[in-house]
């Protein structure tokens, strides 16, 4: 829903502008559903899709843990103020790091019985994503592998309705892998390099609605579009 106050109304507490409630992937012509639901303050309180049911639980105006089906997760905080650890389990964890406003790395732990730790590291211009690597840090010999580079990434200059809201943000980078989570604006092209795989270049076309922000995105080089719902 997009707010457009009318002058002899009483504002309602709620976000500015628009704020996401469906995005639906369409592939080979069949499409699948993600719905979000909020607060009255514009906070996401449940994500829901085909394959899963995600709760958000805040506390003094913080995400404090996300109940999903079988499980849970629990975030700690900084001195910053930004997540620092997202806890599965004692031994299953993501760790956060930062640059400035900017979230510059996540090491992801699965076992304290596995060689390695995944790390994914961030580098921005501005508020933008321009280069992304995936690799794996090998805690006995101390190497790292590079396993994945996202590089040469371009964006338009419309504003990214993922910023709006930071549980939104998270869940959209963690359960679609969409880097446009981590943008002020949103990507419209980019080169994915593996070792495993020919390089993928992909081009993203978006139509607006009269707020700017997207409300269709089309994928060349990719397998699905993307039509967001507000």
């Amino acid at each position: 829903s997009c707010k457009e106050d009318k002058p002899d109304e009483e504002p309602i507490p709620t976000a500015e502008d628009c704020i996401l409630s469906n995005i639906s992937e369409v592939n080979d012509s069949t499409s699948e559903d993600s719905k979000f639901e909020y607060s009255v303050l514009g906070k996401l309180t449940r994500y829901q899709s085909l394959a899963t049911a995600v709760t958000f639980n805040y506390e003094n105006d913080r995400l404090i843990n996300v109940l999903f089906d079988g499980g849970s997760a629990t975030f700690e905080y900084g001195s910053n103020g930004k997540p620092s650890r997202l806890s599965i389990s004692p031994e299953e964890y993501n760790l956060f790091t930062y640059e400035g406003e900017n979230l510059s790395e996540i090491e992801y732990h699965f076992s304290s019985k596995d060689s390695f730790v995944y790390k994914t590291r961030f580098f921005y211009v501005e508020s933008n994503i321009s280069l992304v690597t995936d690799g794996r840090y090998n805690k006995y010999t101390q190497e790292t592998t590079l396993d994945t580079s996202v590089y040469r990434i371009s964006t338009d200059d419309k504003k990214s309705i993922f910023q709006k809201d930071f549980a939104t943000m998270f869940w959209v980078f963690i359960e679609h892998g969409d880097l446009n989570a981590l943008c002020e604006n949103n990507i419209t092209s980019y080169t994915a390099v593996s070792p495993f795989r020919e390089d993928l270049e992909v081009s993203i076309s978006y139509e607006y609605n009269e707020h700017g922000y997207p409300t269709k995105s089309t994928k060349t080089g990719f397998s699905s579009d993307n039509i967001l719902l507000y």
